[in-house]
Order: structure tokens, then C-alpha cells, then sequence
């Protein structure tokens, strides 16, 4: 084959190539050539038909799917200076506080030096200046206001004006009823009786608490019931209570029946604890004199010389008694005497006692008893008395033992 001839096979072979149309493509028979240009064709015809068998198979497996665009690699963009508008859209969180903020702050603030410069004031009119109107009355009432301090022990402003209202009317009362007879004290001499009182009871409730001593309500109302029956009855009882102290029976049996009755039960108390090196003493004393009498001592003498009552310069005389005007021991032990008769060491809540009884009458015919006209038994009796531990000396102990802080004075 001329070389012209082969340059425009080869061309046409290549132009099939690149533009094999997407149908199958009859070949037409071409006059043999040599075996060498007959291979080189019959190859280039193969592979004309496999690229255009393969076409044939990728649109009959995308056939009925829609069209994809075709996707293209991404650029790799370089990243910005500043972050994407999305991220500064959204302002980073505040570290400070924003100015509504600054403003409720400042106002707080504001307010609670107000507060303080307020109780300041108050403070300063009620300790120093005694402020006592009814403004002053209605605050204390719900602000705790100390008006001391014992042991621990916080004693309201509150109980103190409470008290002092009811002993005010009390002395205004017994004034107008006997103004030559009753002074009413000055303000300072009125706010230490009321303030020494409510010291020495808040000490007696801490200190009969740690002792188990308590009072219960039946033993309030049991004593109440005395009262009331030599009062007159309930009404009478209210009637002297609200014109003397302008108080309730309740104010009555907090303020000083429970006391009483507490007294009463401590100083049992005190009396019969042997621990207490004081009544150990006391035992020792009282042994020592009863001892002298048994050896033929005169009773009046060693009265005198050993009994811490006051009636020990005469003798130890008590004059006549009955029954009910003496301690239940006391009365007990006296009155199983015969005249003349000395007894054994008796012990009552006030201390140690040797009793002698000097004589017994009976009936309103006895000039001992002195025209009473009472027909019980009485006795003039004498007694040597050596104290235990009394309850106001061992408060007063207790007191100065402690620090305590009286805001009023």
C-alpha cells in the first residue's frame, strides 16, 4: 500500500476513535491489504467495537435514573484571617457584668448600708437614750433585741419592757394608795431591779435544766389553786392581777409562779447534795452542836453560838407554831416531841436543825396562845439551824463565775 494510502487509514482509524458514534456501526468490507496492514486494521476495528460495546453498557445501567451533575473536586479554599460571618454573628460570652446588672448590684448595696445606718440608730436611741415609744415597743417585738446576755442566754428587750410596764403600775398603784409610804423608784433604780430579776431567772432555768429540775404544768396548777382559793376565785385573782400589774393569770404563772415553784425545787436540791463541800461543812457543824447538848449543854447557849438564823441571839426561839406555819419536816419531827424534848439532826430544804420543844398547848383557854380561839395543837418551839447551800448565795456564785453582759445599765 502506498504510504498515502496508509496515513489516511490510520487517520480515519483514530478519527473513529475519538467520535465513535453512541450506535453500533456497520463495518464495510475493505479490499485486503497485506497480512501486516490486514493485523494492524482488524485490531483497530476491535477496538473501535469493544469502546463502543462498553458505551452500550454504561447507558443500559444508567437508563431510568435522573441525571447526575457531575461532581467536581472541591478547591481547597485558604482559610480567612477573620472567622465566618455565621461565628461573629454570634457575640462570645460576657465576662462582666452588664449594666442592668451593675445598677441592681448598686442598689443592693445602697440599701443594705441603709439598713445598717437604720439599726445603728436604732440601737444607739434604745441602749443610750432608753427609747421607749410605741414604735420602739412594736420593732423589739419582732427584731430580738438583746437586753442581756448570761451564760449564753439571750434576755429579750421585749421581757424587759414587759416587765417593766407591770412593776411601773405596781408602784403607780401602791403610791396612789399610800403615797406617803411608797416612793416610786427613779428610772435608773427601776431598770436595775427589773434587769437583776430577769438575769438571775434566765440562770435559774439554765442551771435547774442541767440539774433535771423541772416544774410540770400539774405542779403550776396545783399551786395556782392555793392562790386562788385564798384569793377569792379566779375573778378576784384577774381582778388584782390587771389592776396591780395589768396582767393575765398566764403572765402570772410565767412571770412568778414557775419561778417560785423552781426556787423552791432547786434550793431541795442544793440541800441535799452531798458533793458540795459547802454542805459537807454544814453536816459537820450541825453534828458538833448537837453533839455539846448531848454532853448536858445549855440549848440557848449553843444556839447562840452555832444557829446561822436570826433568831440565834434569842435562844433559838421561834415563839408558838402551829402545825401549818412550819416546813413539813420540820413540823413533823416538833411536833412528835414531848415538852421539854430535844430532837436528832433534822434536815429541811434551809439547812440542818436541832429542834426542842419548850411547851404544847391546845384549845383557846391557854393564854399561850393568846385568845387565838384555835383549837389545833401549837407548840413553842426553838431550833439551832446551820444553812446548807442557799440558792441566792450560789446564783450569786454562779454570776461571778461567768461573764455576763447588761446591755440596759
Amino acid at each position: 500500500m502506498p504510504e498515502t494510502t496508509r496515513k489516511k487509514t490510520d487517520d480515519q482509524i483514530s478519527t473513529k476513535k475519538a467520535f465513535a458514534p453512541k450506535k453500533r456501526i456497520r463495518a464495510t468490507a475493505k479490499k485486503p491489504v497485506e497480512t501486516t496492514e490486514a493485523n494492524s486494521t482488524d485490531a483497530a476495528r476491535k477496538e473501535i467495537l469493544e469502546i463502543i460495546r462498553q458505551e452500550g453498557e454504561t447507558q443500559s445501567q444508567t437508563a431510568g435514573k435522573p441525571a447526575q451533575a457531575e461532581q467536581k473536586p472541591a478547591p481547597v479554599a485558604k482559610m480567612p484571617a477573620s472567622p465566618p460571618a455565621s461565628f461573629a454573628a454570634t457575640p462570645p460570652p460576657q465576662t462582666t457584668k452588664s449594666g442592668s446588672g451593675k445598677k441592681i448590684g448598686l442598689f443592693v448595696l445602697a440599701l443594705f448600708i441603709v439598713l445598717l445606718v437604720g439599726v445603728g440608730v436604732f440601737a444607739v436611741g434604745l441602749y443610750q437614750y432608753h427609747w421607749n415609744d410605741s414604735v420602739t415597743r412594736g420593732v423589739v417585738k419582732v427584731v430580738p433585741f438583746p437586753a442581756a446576755i448570761v451564760k449564753g442566754a439571750t434576755i429579750r428587750y421585749s421581757d424587759y419592757f414587759h416587765d417593766n410596764d407591770a412593776l411601773r403600775q405596781y408602784y403607780q398603784t401602791q403610791h396612789e394608795l399610800n403615797p406617803d409610804l411608797v416612793t416610786i423608784p427613779s428610772d435608773e433604780a427601776m431598770r436595775g431591779l427589773i434587769v437583776e430579776k430577769l438575769i438571775r431567772d434566765t440562770l435559774l432555768r439554765r442551771e435547774a435544766r442541767a440539774a433535771g429540775v423541772t416544774v410540770s404544768e400539774e405542779e403550776l396548777n396545783v399551786e395556782l389553786q392555793k392562790i386562788l382559793e385564798d384569793s377569792g376565785g379566779e375573778q378576784a385573782l384577774e381582778q388584782s392581777l390587771q389592776e396591780l400589774y395589768n396582767w393575765t393569770i398566764d403572765d402570772f404563772k410565767n412571770s412568778i409562779l414557775e419561778v417560785f415553784i423552781l426556787r423552791e425545787k432547786m434550793q431541795d436540791h442544793l440541800s441535799n447534795d452531798s458533793s458540795l463541800a459547802y454542805n459537807q461543812e454544814a453536816q459537820q457543824r450541825a453534828q458538833e452542836a448537837f453533839d455539846k447538848i448531848q454532853s448536858g449543854g445549855e440549848f440557848e447557849s449553843i444556839a447562840a453560838e452555832y444557829s446561822e438564823d436570826v433568831t440565834a441571839s434569842q435562844g433559838g426561839d421561834l415563839g408558838f407554831m402551829g402545825r401549818d406555819d412550819l416546813d413539813e419536816e420540820f413540823s413533823k419531827a416538833a411536833f412528835s416531841l414531848d415538852e421539854g424534848g430535844v430532837s436528832d439532826i433534822v434536815q429541811t430544804k434551809y439547812g440542818y436543825h436541832i429542834i426542842k420543844v419548850d411547851e404544847k398547848v391546845k384549845g383557846a383557854d391557854s393564854e399561850s396562845v393568846e385568845g387565838s380561839g384555835e383549837e389545833e395543837e401549837r407548840i413553842r418551839v426553838r431550833h439551832i439551824l446551820i444553812r446548807t447551800k442557799d440558792l441566792d448565795s450560789w446564783l450569786n456564785e454562779q454570776l461571778d463565775d461567768h461573764k455576763v453582759y447588761n446591755f440596759i445599765e
